[in-house]
């Protein structure tokens, strides 16, 4: 039995499943969270700086000497990597995860998860979901999206899907009442003594 079509992404979460737990609902290939495209711009303004940085020591003189000035000062090699490298990693880190999200809810576990190699994997348990909200966010069709937890935005990080969150699922509300009846509503089987 498989849950998900990426089998490297099937294989992992089937790994991660505790005897006896049922998968209840699962979803494949949802994009990424707000987060995720904050990221996109961060990056873009970093490297839109960078170009101006490089473009305005050559714009100054409009000569070979003058790009090789600003390259070989030490100052453009402290701030060039500053703007450049997280912008780049950004841009490359966004366009890479951002249609990867899966999820799943068993009857125990939340799970988020991200199928690009190396699979990111997220397991939120019922004591470490707290606040469950349910807000849409229509963009085409019926989608929405879940939070699982109402932290403050400054904790977001956006390649970590934090709070968490199952971005863009259709049938939003149908997936929050599920984990609120079926993961935080259940009682947990104890051990005989």
């Amino acid at each position: 039995m498989s849950v998900f079509e990426n089998r490297n992404l099937d294989e992992t979460f089937f790994y991660r499943l505790k005897p006896g737990e049922e998968v209840l609902w699962s979803y494949e290939n949802a994009r990424a969270s707000g987060g995720y495209r904050f990221a996109t711009w961060v990056g873009l303004v970093g490297i839109v700086l960078f170009t101006i940085l490089i473009w305005a020591g050559w714009i100054q003189e409009f000569s070979f000497e003058a790009l090789k000035r600003v390259l070989g000062s030490p100052s453009f090699w402290f701030i060039a990597p500053l703007l450049f490298g997280p912008g780049v990693t950004c841009l490359v880190w966004f366009f890479l995860r951002t249609n990867r999200f899966a999820y799943a809810v068993t009857n125990q576990r939340v799970f988020v998860m991200n199928s690009l190699s190396p699979i990111c994997l997220n397991i939120y348990t019922p004591d470490m979901l707290r606040g469950l909200v349910s807000f849409e966010k229509p963009t085409k069709g019926t989608g929405g999206t879940v939070v699982l937890d109402q932290s403050p935005f400054w904790l977001w990080d956006p390649f970590q899907q934090n709070p968490p969150r199952l971005s863009n699922i259709p049938e939003p509300h149908k997936v929050r009442a599920l984990i609120e009846a079926r993961v935080l509503n259940s009682v947990p089987e104890r051990t005989a003594a």
